[in-house]
């Protein structure tokens, strides 16, 4: 992943890295950091990430989350909020990694893949961690066959 990421121009705005960058926020980290918030019992949290539509309201509403999480941890199933925690900790540090300021599409990648691994471990009910890895390493894959379909597309198109 990361030698196809310098290939394509490493931290510049790049069609494809930008289009990378903008599919691991949103169709990837995005609903997995939901999953995992509706497993926890955080529903109104996670509907407001999910109608989130631009980069600083998500991360807004993100950071929102990890204030309620905060104050509901002596309150409720910690392996749960726990995995709500993590992964919105993830998904911050994805989202301002994905900022145009600040874009880093190595960095997206690595904390989009880690929200995606929290959100495997909600799926078993937060009762398998060992899910936690493979949901990542699946997101890994994902990401880089997204990638590869994207720099296959840009080049068909003649778009560098």
């Amino acid at each position: 992943m990361d030698n196809l990421l310098r290939q394509l121009g490493g931290k510049t705005l790049s069609a494809v890295v930008n289009e990378f960058v903008q599919w691991c926020v949103w169709q990837q980290a995005r609903q997995a950091l939901v999953l995992v918030l509706e497993e926890a019992k955080l529903a109104e949290i996670a509907e407001n990430i999910q109608s989130a539509k631009d980069l600083p309201a998500v991360i807004r509403f993100s950071e929102k989350a990890k204030e309620h999480i905060e104050s509901l941890r002596a309150e409720n199933d910690l392996r749960g909020l726990s995995a709500a925690e993590g992964a919105v900790f993830e998904f911050i540090n994805m989202a301002k990694s994905a900022e145009e300021t600040h874009l880093d599409a190595e960095a997206v990648s690595f904390f989009a893949s880690r929200v995606c691994g929290w959100a495997g471990w909600a799926v078993t009910g937060f009762n398998n961690i060992e899910e936690k890895n493979t949901a990542e390493k699946s997101a890994l894959q994902a990401q880089e066959a997204y990638l590869a379909s994207l720099w296959q597309k840009h080049q068909s198109t003649g778009d560098k």
